[in-house]
């Protein structure tokens, strides 16, 4: 038993300092997880600082896609964390038994933690060991929550910072370059390789050696899926860049036509496992959950200040258990109705199903017929590109093989600027990045990748 209240029940973690236990809330019989802190290992002065900043950030988020803290207990030897508990268990864990994720359920937990990243990014803190190791997952295994917090930090906007922490296959080439960096965009570059992860099954950058696998990350040199679109293709060739300066950040990675692709055609599922960003806590006191811990003793005035002020103490546990235990017997009443409702219309005919709205995509299929052969090096396809769009009679304007430059025809009055980025090395072809595409008759904005398998593919988004 840790205080009155908590009954442990097995381990299911450890870490530096201590152990991670499940236990049940006994008034209400709801599920916990207690990480225990021992302090006779928290000597160094490093480690008490990092264990510090770990109990800051968890008394200052509350948000519904990162492991909420409930209730904080100290003794002589120990500290207690009793936070929020998810029985799907770990995201690492549900890639390995799928292998890897679709490209439909991949987004649908990235945009969950990007939502909880952007919203630590808000109160000036990161993470800094994003990893699906610390990505939880509900029951359902639909609905995600960031946890632990040991190597996460305040941070002054605009600073530097040079500390090098975390995982070494998700730590960005900055910091293992020992450089100063922006720990916003350690995150992101962190960000990019979960979801590569989730949609591989494997990691871009990996191997046994330590200096080995240093040397991968810092050139960023890795192929791609040949399983995945090129649109996500070109989303992680922007997130897993070498350059900091030119690594999306969270902004751009939410108006990047995959994403917006996925938000459009999958609207009605993002509801489902997405929370709302008003998190519960933010929401008018439920009084009725009050006046049932008032007649177990508690003060309704102490109850309240305990709410309001997010006191982490045992009424501040009670309350949000008791407020998650409604809000699920609210769920279940309401799928209880659609099932019902379904077994109705089902005596007269299935329900027709509603048809998603589809994203309505423009695209340009003009008389021109580039018949591309792969290159064996990305770095000659530049070349190639203006030697076949100078034998279709088109006018290019290009300084050198790289960069930017325009190509026009007076034949089939089209022209376009191509913006070299970045080369994405597939593992069967390249890709190179074509946009502001002006047909006659037409203006389309956006991005065009081409791909380089045996002939070119046009992708417009």
């Amino acid at each position: 038993m840790i205080g009155k209240h908590y009954k442990l029940i097995k381990e299911i973690g450890s870490g530096t300092f201590g152990k991670v236990y499940l236990a049940e809330h006994l008034p209400t019989g709801r599920s916990l997880a207690i990480k225990v802190l021992e302090k006779e290992k928290i000597m160094d002065e490093s480690d008490v600082e990092r264990v510090s900043r770990e109990l800051r950030i968890a008394q200052s988020i509350s948000h519904p896609h990162l492991v909420q803290l409930y209730h904080l207990l100290e003794t002589n030897e120990y500290i207690f964390l009793i936070m929020e508990f998810l029985p799907g268990g770990e995201l690492y864990d549900y890639i390995v038994s799928q292998k890897r994720l679709g490209e439909e359920e991949a987004f649908l937990f990235f945009i969950q933690v990007v939502s909880a990243v952007e919203y630590l990014h808000s109160l000036n803190i990161v993470h800094r060991d994003l990893k699906p190791e610390n990505l939880l997952l509900d029951k359902d295994k639909r609905t995600l929550k960031l946890v632990d917090f040991g190597l996460g930090r305040f941070y002054e906007q605009d600073a530097k910072i040079e500390t090098a922490c975390g995982s070494p296959c998700y730590a960005p080439p900055e910091m293992l370059s020992k450089l100063k960096y922006d720990p916003i965009k350690a995150d992101i570059w962190s960000l990019g390789i979960v979801l590569f992860a989730m949609l591989a099954g494997f990691l871009p950058f990996d191997d046994e050696n330590t200096d080995v696998l240093y040397k991968k990350i810092i050139e960023g040199k890795f192929k791609m899926p040949g399983s995945i679109s090129l649109d996500v293709a070109d989303l992680l060739s922007k997130i897993i860049h070498t350059d900091p300066e030119q690594r999306l950040s969270l902004a751009e990675i939410k108006i990047h036509p995959w994403w917006i692709r996925n938000s459009m055609s999958l609207n009605a599922k993002i509801e489902h496992c997405c929370l709302s960003d008003a998190h519960p806590d933010f929401l008018e006191i439920n009084m009725d959950i009050v006046k049932r811990l008032s007649k177990e003793g508690y003060d309704q005035s102490f109850i309240l200040h305990h709410v309001k002020n997010r006191v982490y103490s045992d009424v501040f546990c009670h309350y949000q258990l008791l407020r998650l235990k409604s809000q699920t017997s609210q769920t279940t009443k309401e799928s209880s109705k659609v099932d019902a409702f379904k077994k109705k219309r089902s005596v007269n005919g299935p329900i027709p199903a509603e048809k998603p709205k589809a994203p309505k995509f423009k695209s340009y299929r003009g008389p021109i017929d580039l018949d591309f052969i792969s290159v064996k090096k990305p770095e000659d396809l530049l070349k190639e590109v203006k030697e076949i769009f100078k034998r279709k009679e088109f006018v290019s304007d290009f300084e050198s093989e790289f960069g930017s430059g325009s190509i026009s025809s007076p034949k089939f009055d089209v022209s376009f600027k191509i913006n070299v980025l970045q080369f994405v090395d597939f593992e069967d072809g390249s890709c190179i990045t074509f946009e502001n595409f002006f047909p006659s008759k037409a203006k389309f904005e956006g991005f065009y990748s081409f791909f380089l398998k045996d002939k070119i593919k046009q992708i417009i988004n």
